[in-house]
């Protein structure tokens, strides 16, 4: 090979070796980017998601009534136990499994249970978390929706999440725990990988 052909080749290995770079920079930039996109776009449905079920807590709660302060609680838990069923089903078709729940939590095991959902890949709830559609007793023996012991009545209408309400319930002591009073919901999007929890601490109406 001559000197031109040397320098010619050289030449071409300056410039095809930037273009290898180049192209391999876009390739990852691309690939970096569609991962944005993709977080982007599951954090923005879980945010959704989040914000439907608070609101339709918030419809629910408001809408309870009755002629007395027991009676409005007795019908907010009636009306959550049908909203739990509802709540769920309506997410599921959307892609997102949902479980609604109320309990007294604390933080750490809160982020547990988010773990265990993205680890296992299935919906999870805290051990001190307890369905709409439970049933306790009462004082006087009757049987009523454990939720209940979450709720109270203010003067103003509709219920609120409040532990005043435990008063309702004799076991109360086992349902406080001293913890953090709230409804929540355990948020799995199983294609985006994200999973969550959405409280609705004590007060929400």
């Amino acid at each position: 090979m001559d000197v031109r052909g040397v320098i010619s080749f050289v030449l071409v290995l300056l410039l095809v070796a930037p273009l290898s770079t180049m192209h391999a920079l876009a390739d990852s930039t691309a690939a970096q980017s569609a991962v944005a996109v993709r977080k982007a776009v599951s954090l923005e449905k879980r945010y959704y998601v989040e914000v439907a079920l608070k609101e339709s807590l918030h419809q629910v709660l408001s809408s309870a009534h009755g002629a007395d302060r027991k009676q409005v609680m007795q019908d907010a838990a009636q009306k959550l136990a049908e909203w739990e069923k509802h709540a769920e089903t309506a997410f599921a078709k959307e892609g997102a499994a949902v479980d609604v729940w109320f309990g007294a939590v604390d933080e750490d095991e809160l982020a547990r249970v988010r773990e265990k959902m993205l680890e296992e890949k299935r919906l999870s709830k805290p051990g001190s978390a307890h369905d709409f559609s439970e049933y306790g007793i009462g004082w006087k023996g009757e049987l009523l929706l454990l939720s209940q012991a979450f709720l109270d009545a203010p003067p103003e209408g509709g219920a609120v999440v409040s532990r005043n309400g435990l008063a309702s319930v004799p076991d109360a002591s086992a349902l406080g725990g001293g913890r953090v009073f709230c409804f929540g919901a355990s948020i799995l999007l199983p294609r985006e990988g994200v999973a969550a929890i959405a409280i609705a601490p004590e007060g929400f109406r």
